[in-house]
């Protein structure tokens, strides 16, 4: 019975929460660094691999390949091969994509004005954090 009680109080009064813009902006902060790490090896999984290899056609019998173009001096044979990412991981991260997609118009349909304008409050905070990242750590080479 207090189960069902708390379900339907949960269910019909709304909530509502203050926003921490200190802990929004250290979000943001932690986001670029921790993105900052891990962005290229995400990045490696899911996008398709070139390697490069050459043949010496002089090198006597059996054909040698090698990965390296300076130990060859005349007749060279190159070839790419391009290997492709995995499937799954494509798969998932697609998948993700469009789940959050799909919440997120969920969200907007559902949600309230005010709502609303505290994600935009928070985005915002999230994002200076991001800037702030970014001049105090990030690369000058950019």
């Amino acid at each position: 019975m207090n189960v069902a009680l708390m379900f339907m109080l949960i269910l019909v009064t709304p909530v509502t929460a203050e926003i921490d813009h200190l802990g929004a902006i250290s979000d943001g902060f932690v986001h670029s660094a921790v993105a900052d790490i891990v962005k290229e090896p995400i990045d490696n999984a899911l996008s398709p691999t070139l390697v490069n290899y050459y043949i010496c056609k002089d090198s006597g019998f059996p054909l040698e390949v090698i990965q390296s173009k300076e130990k060859c001096y005349t007749d060279v044979l190159d070839y790419i091969i391009v290997k492709p990412p995995n499937i799954i991981l494509v798969f998932l991260y697609n998948m993700v994509v469009i789940l959050f997609m799909a919440m997120f118009v969920i969200w907007c349909c559902v949600s309230s004005a005010e709502e609303k304008s505290e994600v935009c409050t928070y985005i915002i905070c999230h994002m200076i954090g991001q800037i702030i990242y970014d001049v105090l750590c990030g690369d000058d080479d950019d």
